[in-house]
């Protein structure tokens, strides 16, 4: 079996640096932070929503953290 050689078709072999500028780099970050976040309020919906009702009806929170 032959090995293709590509240098002779003018490609050669990608940097680290360059793989990761190709492929977003920190892309993912901001993407998990907002899965994350959007879990986090799904999963947290009724005290947010207890917390925005308190707010707007000028009562003191329900609930105390000390």
């Amino acid at each position: 079996m032959k090995n293709l050689e590509l240098e002779g078709f003018g490609l050669v072999e990608m940097s680290h640096d360059e793989m990761r500028e190709k492929n977003g780099g920190w892309v993912w970050f901001p993407v998990a932070l907002a899965v994350g976040l959007i879990l986090s309020a799904i999963n947290n919906f009724g005290d947010i929503a207890d917390g925005f009702q308190d707010g707007v009806n000028g009562r003191d929170p329900r609930y105390h953290h000390n």
